[in-house]
């Protein structure tokens, strides 16, 4: 369960700016407006609250001290993804703001389409990047891994530390999924 939530929430948190483009969207139609603004007044709490509960959700993962799952891993090649970001607001983000956030029905559209994408992308291990890793201090690295098997495997890392200053020395790395793998430290291995 903890995997799912952890996924949820960084999937709900991909989205931080469209939340803050829907809330800045609503307070400007509260102003302009002074009847039937329930949708308007019922959305800012809901984004903020939401936002906030995946924020401490993603954070108590992310500096969570477990030991369970946890291996080390020799870097032998580290290339940092540069564009992930951007490439994903552009791609997901941005073309959602075409729904209308100030009517039930774009709110309900938009709702069925975020929560058939959500599903695919938990269904499938698909670990959004997002803004708020980047503000963070968080990256996704690109890595050739070697592990104590000497089994090599290609894996994307996330750390908030210069994992590209790290290529040939072993590294502590937690399974985030299958695909992606989460930066511990520093090993005492070598």
């Amino acid at each position: 369960m903890g995997k799912l939530r952890f996924a949820i929430c960084m999937y709900y948190l991909a989205f931080t700016p469209l939340w803050i483009l829907v809330v800045l969207t609503d307070i400007f139609s509260i102003m302009d407006n002074e009847a039937d603004l329930y949708t308007e007044k019922i959305s800012i709490p809901f984004l903020f609250g939401a936002f906030l509960v995946a924020l401490h959700i993603v954070r108590k993962e992310l500096t969570s001290e477990k030991v369970d799952n946890v291996q080390p891993m020799h870097l032998k090649n580290v290339k940092e993804e540069k564009f992930a970001v951007a490439e994903f607001m552009m791609s997901f983000v941005f073309p959602m703001f075409a729904f209308d956030f100030t009517k039930y029905q774009g709110i309900l559209l938009f709702s069925v389409f975020f929560l058939m994408f959500g599903w695919l992308c938990i269904k499938h291990n698909y670990l959004c990047v997002n803004v708020v890793l980047e503000i963070m201090k968080y990256k996704i690295y690109d890595c050739e891994c070697v592990n104590m098997d000497k089994i090599k495997y290609e894996k994307k890392i996330l750390s908030n530390r210069r994992l590209i200053e790290q290529s040939n020395t072993t590294v502590l790395t937690r399974r985030i999924n299958n695909e992606y793998l989460f930066d511990c430290g520093k090993s005492n291995l070598e």
